[in-house]
């Protein structure tokens, strides 16, 4: 959240990164015409916020899945005797963890676009919001589909 309230900063104003881009470019010896270096400039712009808060997300996630653990039961064989016996291990995904880290990065990405609008150099959008909450979500859906796999396999 630091990192993200320090991006939000004149430092990393569209002016400032695209006199990075361009200094980077000029490095590797590539030329490019100026609107093509400002539209590269936008897309890699949107592309932070987007992993950014993938990021960001994840790390909610983890929080959540901490904060509010939660246990499956399965069963197996009590070698001793031959009887059933419930083994509980710690799931591995939830919806509800997931959604609260949604939700999270969603309200961390609002405040950012408000923090945002104090700063003379920045603009304030909520398209912003929409890409960083589509990030969040992204990296949601990988964690879903990864162990949710890997619970149905154990």
């Amino acid at each position: 959240m630091t990192l993200n309230f320090i991006a939000s900063s004149d430092l990393m104003s569209s002016s400032h990164t695209a006199v990075m881009l361009a200094y980077a470019l000029n490095l590797l010896h590539i030329r490019l015409p100026r609107a093509t270096v400002a539209e590269l400039n936008h897309l890699l712009r949107k592309l932070g916020h987007f992993s950014a808060y993938a990021i960001l997300g994840g790390l909610f996630f983890r929080a959540w899945r901490a904060t509010l653990p939660a246990w499956r039961r399965s069963w197996a064989t009590d070698p001793a005797t031959g009887n059933p016996v419930a083994v509980y291990r710690e799931k591995l995904w939830t919806l509800r963890w997931s959604a609260l880290a949604v939700a999270s990065a969603a309200l961390a990405a609002g405040f950012d676009e408000w923090h945002q609008a104090f700063v003379p150099s920045r603009t304030s959008t909520p398209v912003d919001v929409l890409i960083d909450t589509l990030g969040a979500i992204f990296l949601q859906l990988i964690f879903m589909v990864m162990w949710i796999n890997k619970e149905s396999r154990e």
